[in-house]
């Protein structure tokens, strides 16, 4: 209970935007320190966890606050490689970027590209292993 204070008033600490509305803390922080505006989109998947909000709904909501952001990505951590896959392709054209974490077996995906690219002012273009990361790699 002691990292309540912290996750409440700490803008930058991120925790997962489908906990329960109770819970302290935010799922979703914009930095606009930089040149452009970044959002940064926290969630857990669902299978194997815990009763959680579902992500999909989630992050949908949470993308109509995103407006002005030039680069959007999301950090999901999911125990499943599939449910991974799926936000992935759910995904695809909507973020910049979606990081797969929590992997127990590496999984290669350079033949399982996604059809948008994600979105157009996308500077990360070459797909990784999507157990780490999803279609990750910055050149602007």
């Amino acid at each position: 209970k002691e990292i309540y204070d912290i996750l409440e008033d700490e803008d930058y600490i991120l925790r997962p935007a489908n906990l329960h509305s109770s819970a302290p803390g935010r799922g979703l922080v914009i930095y606009d320190g930089l040149k452009f505006r970044l959002c940064v989109i926290n969630l857990l998947g669902t299978a194997f966890m815990d009763p959680l909000d579902n992500p999909f709904d989630t992050v949908d909501r949470l993308l109509e606050q995103t407006d002005g952001c030039k680069f959007v990505v999301v950090d999901f951590h999911a125990e499943a490689t599939s449910e991974k896959r799926v936000m992935g392709y759910f995904l695809d054209g909507k973020v910049s970027a979606v990081f797969g974490t929590h992997t127990h077996i590496q999984t290669d995906s350079y033949s399982n590209c996604y059809p948008k690219q994600y979105k157009s002012n996308n500077p990360f273009h070459i797909h990784a292993p999507f157990t780490f990361l999803y279609n990750v790699c910055f050149k602007y």
